[in-house]
């Protein structure tokens, strides 16, 4: 899944489409061994800590040489506003990455919204990954290496947000002094390693920001907005003793005279540079600038409509998902909301202390909750409950019908065709009366199953190991039972465990 995610963002960087570069986000699987890896950092477990670093460096090299490769034999390599973007890391992308990491923690820790969080790391992760490749295979290395130093602090932000997260939570095997202390310098010191480098960067980022919107400003200011339009904006310079070197391309109706020095006089003034102006005007027609305009526009609105179904369908995996948590009472080992599929799959935590009623109550309203959708609720595997007789009878106890629906229910979540109904008796009664009444109770059960589409073979077990001192222990009622045993063959029936 890292590979194929890695694909699709270094082929929607070079197309410079949002739309794939999101979809690809919305594959990638990063979160899983990153938030083990802050974990482990947490709890001192290097054995997870070598998993998680080996998962990740195999997975990683691995997408990068498919982004090499697609880039390689790709017909597009320009330097698309997306990868550019990813190159000159700041301050910003660090608060991002570590509020990622903090909330990849939480929902790990609390169960929730794991997939939303695990796109939200991914945005952080798999682009400045792919634009990695794309500087590696086209000789860039400027790019190269600015896009792997911002990879390299989101990778390292989010997994010290998860280990500091994780300490919060008291993951820890050990909270001894020294092991706190050395936890906070690493963390601490990684931190403010980052921060500083990045902290100029933004500096940076922010003053050819602020030149930027004034340059523009001030060429409209100078060419009527309403009747002109800027085609072309480069600015470059304004470090140290260089002047800001500014060349536009204008579309206008009428040529202005001396306008560059106007622009650089008004650019100097209000950023304390010199500037060197340099604009190309190309006088047009009205009506062409107009046209201009208006396909601009057009355009503009194509790609916000291309974007409002992606937008639409998120929100619609955010609302199932939240109201699937809601309904769900129990730790979960899965839990996938397609809304694309109108798909949801629900799976309990093995060992979760929930039974196969309330299980497949939850399923029921699911299923009339999201009315249209395929909904699945899975019980672990587990032995089924046993279904209890009258004494001395072939009868279900009353209330006992409803735990039959719950083993047809289970059954056909786990997709199993064949089983083994095994009767029991008390010893009450001749060993010959007992073994036809256990027989009469599997068959019974049997012939239930069989309706249902399950192919039932039944069997009654007498002459229980030790089956007196059971019934002396649990009640002569402990035997007047029949189950179910997953697959045909002769293993004998297992006597499950008893409360009180």
């Amino acid at each position: 899944m890292t590979v194929l995610s890695c694909g699709i963002a270094i082929l929607g960087l070079l197309q410079n489409s949002v739309a794939v570069i999101i979809g690809a986000m919305l594959v990638s699987p990063l979160m899983g061994p990153i938030v083990a890896l802050g974990f482990s950092l947490t709890t001192l477990d290097f054995g997870q800590m070598k998993k998680s670093v080996l998962a990740l460096g195999t997975g990683l090299a691995v997408a990068l040489l498919i982004s090499i490769l697609i880039v390689t034999v790709s017909p597009l390599q320009a330097e698309t506003p997306e990868i550019m973007a990813r190159t000159q890391p700041n301050l910003f992308d660090l608060l991002v990455a570590v509020f990622s990491g903090l909330a990849g923690g939480y929902a790990v820790i609390k169960r929730k919204g794991e997939a939303i969080v695990g796109v939200a790391i991914a945005t952080a992760l798999m682009p400045p990954l792919a634009v990695v490749g794309y500087g590696l295979a086209t000789l860039k290395l400027h790019i190269a290496a600015g896009s792997f130093f911002l990879f390299m602090t989101n990778l390292l932000a989010i997994a010290l947000s998860v280990a500091v997260l994780a300490r919060w939570y008291r993951f820890s095997s050990s909270d001894s002094p020294t092991n706190l202390l050395w936890q906070t310098v690493l963390t601490v010191g990684v931190f403010a390693a980052l921060s500083i480098p990045l902290g100029f960067s933004l500096v940076d980022i922010a003053r050819k920001t602020v030149a930027g919107v004034t340059v523009r400003a001030e060429i409209e200011r100078e060419f009527d907005r309403r009747h002109s339009s800027i085609e072309r904006l480069a600015i470059s310079g304004g470090d140290g003793d260089q002047p800001l070197d500014v060349t536009a391309t204008v579309l206008t109706p009428e040529f202005q005279k001396d306008a560059n020095a106007r622009i650089e006089t008004r650019i100097e003034a209000k950023l304390g540079l010199d500037a060197l102006v340099n604009i190309d005007q190309i006088v047009v027609s009205r009506e062409d600038l107009r046209e201009r305009i208006s396909r601009q526009a057009a355009e503009t609105a194509l790609l916000r409509a291309s974007l409002e179904p992606m937008a639409e369908a998120f929100r619609q995996r955010q609302e199932a998902v939240t109201a699937v948590q809601a309904a769900v009472f129990f730790e979960t080992r899965t839990m996938d909301v397609e809304p694309e599929a109108r798909r949801i799959r629900v799976e309990p935590l093995a060992g979760a202390d929930v039974g196969l009623g309330p299980l497949r109550q939850l399923e029921h309203s699911l299923r009339l909750r999201f009315p249209d959708w395929d909904v699945a609720v899975i019980p672990t595997v587990a032995p089924l409950p046993s279904l209890y007789f009258e004494s001395g009878r072939d009868s279900l106890l009353a209330g006992q019908h409803e735990a039959v629906a719950d083993i047809v229910w289970a059954l056909r979540a786990w997709q199993v065709d064949e089983v083994t109904v095994v009767g029991f008796a008390s010893s009450t009664g001749s060993t010959s009366a007992n073994r036809a009444l256990a027989q009469r109770r599997a068959e019974w059960l049997a012939e239930s199953l069989r309706a249902a589409g399950f192919d039932a073979v039944p069997v009654a077990e007498v002459r229980v190991p030790n089956q007196r001192d059971l019934e002396r222990r649990y009640g002569l009622t402990y035997l007047q039972r029949v189950d179910v045993r997953l697959g045909h063959g002769p293993e004998p029936a297992r006597m499950p465990v008893v409360d009180g």
